[in-house]
């Protein structure tokens, strides 16, 4: 493998993430008044500025119904974007993601046995370094080929995948000890359906143009769903669909108008041109695969 170039690893990751990230949140902070369930408080506010939200979520308790909320894993995500690249540098990187996957089992062996709630596992950066840790064996394993899958393949890894992923989070509670158990089949099964759709030859351009804008309609979900709210008193079916739509009219305004020129001067800082970019996008995909969950 050829050297590192960590300040423009920072740079592209920066342009890919903080504009939309930024300019959502101030907005938020600035439109909506503090007393309402859906604002940014000041304190979180302050704490996602410093991308240390997810912390501020562990000891605070959440950010309830903030529309703002779901934006905590950017903060895991900034903190492994962080550290990746010195990690990148070790020799034995493998060794060093098995040791990561350790070390969060571990720690959530200790929270679980002291009682910690289901917020502090949630948003907790050592909680997912296993879920890092997957991606980033899963690139290794990869060494940037396509893998080269039968369709039946495909689809028992993708269905099973989904399968586990859904079991796990129905029957969780049912579990022993949940929440060391929910996250390491969770995180099987989102790999699971990685490596089912990784080199698939299915094109469709509207599902093409959704990944596209996958970062921003992830930002801009619960603001959707917030403003379908005051359409419908009760979450139906109608409540879904139409919340569905302002999202993607909303994800697509934000990526033609804020996140596109920004993707423009990303590329004056890429070596190597790949879709996705392996060692820095899938390593970090079943964090937000995980979370959707």
């Amino acid at each position: 493998m050829g050297s590192i170039d960590i300040k423009s690893f920072y740079i592209r990751r920066a342009l890919r993430i903080w504009p939309l990230y930024f300019v959502f949140i101030v907005l938020i902070y600035l439109i909506l008044p503090q007393e309402s369930p859906y604002s940014l408080k000041t304190g979180f506010f302050i704490s996602m500025l410093l991308f240390a939200g997810n912390w501020a979520s562990v000891f605070w308790g959440g950010m309830a119904e903030s529309v703002a909320g779901p934006l905590w894993s950017i903060s895991v995500e900034e903190q492994f974007y962080l550290a990746w690249p010195l990690i990148l540098s070790l020799n034995h990187l493998k060794k060093a993601c098995i040791s990561l996957i350790v070390l969060a089992n571990a720690v959530r062996i200790i929270m679980e046995k002291k009682g910690a709630g289901f917020v502090a596992f949630w948003c907790s950066t050592a909680t997912w370094l296993d879920a890092i840790a997957a991606g980033a064996l899963i690139a290794l394993w990869l060494r940037g080929t396509t893998p080269q899958r039968s369709l039946k393949l495909r689809w028992l890894l993708g269905v099973g995948g989904l399968c586990l992923s859904v079991t796990t989070v129905r029957f969780s509670r049912s579990f022993i000890y949940p929440d060391i158990i929910f996250f390491p089949l969770t995180i099987i099964g989102s790999c699971m359906v990685l490596l089912a759709v990784l080199g698939s030859q299915f094109r469709n351009s509207v599902l093409i143009h959704l990944g596209r804008m996958s970062y921003g309609l992830y930002v801009v979900h619960a603001a959707a769903l917030a403003l379908t709210s005051l359409i419908f008193v009760k979450y139906t079916v109608r409540h879904a669909v139409v919340g569905l739509a302002i999202t993607i009219v909303m994800g697509t305004i934000s990526y033609y108008c804020l996140e596109k020129p920004f993707l423009r001067l990303k590329r004056r800082f890429t070596y190597v041109v790949s879709e996705p970019t392996v060692m820095e996008d899938v390593a970090s995909s079943t964090i937000s695969e995980g979370a959707a969950v």
